[in-house]
């Protein structure tokens, strides 16, 4: 089932995914919870039950150093990250 993406096209897929209940965490979240285009915003791909399981100053360093996609600033505080790009990032695995 997708998710339903606002007029701005910006979604909160993994919002609606379980929560871990102390247990391990999933190794990976299926592709299917991500919309199919648009944009995601950073706290529905990364952390613990998330697509991308890494802590924030992880995925920064990524974004420097290029293990992680480029964002796309669509205004002073909102940044976002094109669906595509993170399903390759998943697809192709996190080194």
């Amino acid at each position: 089932m997708l998710q339903p993406v606002s007029s701005d096209g910006i979604s909160d897929a993994a919002e609606s995914l379980p929560k871990p209940s102390g247990g391990p965490l999933p190794v990976s979240v299926p592709l299917h919870a991500l919309p199919s285009v648009g944009y995601v915003r950073l706290r529905s791909i990364i952390g613990p039950g998330r697509p991308i399981p890494v802590g924030k100053s992880t995925w920064w360093e990524g974004v420097r150093t290029g293990r992680f996609p480029k964002p796309i600033k669509l205004g002073p505080k909102i940044t976002v990250w094109r669906v595509e790009d993170i399903r390759t990032l998943i697809e192709k695995g996190i080194q």
